[in-house]
C-alpha cells in the first residue's frame, strides 16, 4: 500500500505522540498520596498501613524513591502502636500493622486512629514520592474488609455522598485538624436524602492540629427493625469568623454496635478533584 503525504503526516503525528507519552504521563502523576483521616479499628481487626515508591516503573531519571517513617496517632495526636522507617526503590513496597488486640480494647470497643506517613529526604538529595493505602483486615482470617486510599490533600470544604446505616450499625463522622492550618472549627451534622436535618443535634468542634472528634448516629434511631436501613449524608460546615484558617480532614465510617468492627469507610473529598 502506497502512503500518501497525508497518511505519512498522520503516521508521523502518531509516532510523535507515542514517543511523548512518558513525558505526558509524568506531568499528571499524583503527588505523594500519603495523608489520612481517622479510621476506627476494633479488637478483632488489624489496621495495615502499606506504602510503595511511586511511580512503580520510572519513566524518567532519577528513579523514584520513597523514604518515610510510618506510624499511627490517636485522637489527641499522640503516637500509638508501632512505628517503622522504610527506604524503598522503584517498584518496592512495605507495610506496618496495628492490631486492635494490642490496644487493650474490650469486646465491642474500638479505637479511632490516624495512619501517619512522614516523608524523609534521601541522603543523596531529592524528595520522596510515595503512594500509601490503609486497610482494615480481620485479624483471625486475614480477610480484607475496608480499603482507605491515601490522599494528596484534603479540600477546604469536605463533601460526602449518601451513606447507608442499618439497624444495629452506627454511622460516625470524624474530623481531625490537619496541617498546614492549625485549627479545625466546624459544625458536624447529618441530613437525609431530601436535605432535611436527621439524627442527633449538630455538634460544634474546635480542634488544634492533630486533635480529632466525631459525631455518631445509630441506625436504631432511624429504622424500626433488623433488615432496614436509612440513607444519610454527613455534613461538615466550617464555622465562619475563625481567627485562623480552618482545615478539617473528614471521614465517615460505619461500624456495628455489637463488635465495634468497621465495615465501611470514606473520606470527604471533592468529587472529580
Amino acid at each position: 500500500m502506497k502512503l500518501t503525504n497525508a497518511s505519512m503526516k498522520s503516521l508521523a503525528a502518531a509516532l510523535a505522540l507515542a514517543w511523548s507519552a512518558p513525558a505526558v504521563y509524568s506531568q499528571v502523576l499524583p503527588g505523594s498520596a500519603v495523608q489520612f483521616g481517622m479510621i476506627g479499628v476494633a479488637q478483632s481487626q488489624t489496621l495495615r498501613l502499606s506504602i510503595i515508591a511511586w511511580p512503580p516503573n520510572p519513566f524518567f531519571p532519577p528513579d523514584p524513591i520513597c523514604i518515610a517513617q510510618l506510624g499511627f496517632v490517636d485522637g489527641s495526636g499522640a503516637a500509638v502502636g508501632p512505628a517503622k522507617t522504610i527506604d524503598l526503590g522503584a517498584g518496592q513496597g512495605d507495610w506496618l500493622d496495628l492490631r486492635g488486640g494490642t490496644l487493650a480494647l474490650p469486646f465491642g470497643g474500638r479505637a479511632e486512629v490516624r495512619p501517619v506517613v512522614t516523608l524523609l529526604q534521601s541522603p543523596a538529595g531529592g524528595a520522596s514520592t510515595c503512594l500509601a493505602n490503609a486497610e482494615i483486615l480481620d485479624s483471625f482470617s486475614s480477610f480484607s474488609l475496608v480499603l482507605a486510599p491515601g490522599a494528596t490533600a484534603y479540600p477546604p470544604q469536605p463533601i460526602f455522598p449518601l451513606q447507608g446505616v442499618a439497624w444495629g450499625q452506627v454511622l460516625r463522622l470524624n474530623v481531625v485538624a490537619y496541617p498546614p492550618d492549625p485549627v479545625c472549627i466546624a459544625q458536624l451534622s447529618f441530613v437525609d436524602r431530601m436535605g432535611n436535618a436527621a439524627g442527633p443535634a449538630p455538634k460544634t468542634v474546635n480542634l488544634s492540629t492533630g486533635q480529632a472528634d466525631f459525631l455518631d448516629v445509630a441506625g436504631t434511631s432511624l429504622v424500626g427493625r433488623f433488615g432496614q436501613r436509612a440513607e444519610l449524608r454527613p455534613v461538615v460546615t466550617m464555622v465562619p469568623g475563625a481567627a485562623a484558617p480552618s482545615s478539617c480532614a473528614a471521614t465517615a465510617e460505619v461500624y456495628d454496635q455489637f463488635s465495634g468492627r468497621t465495615w465501611a469507610w470514606g473520606d470527604g473529598t471533592t468529587p472529580n478533584q
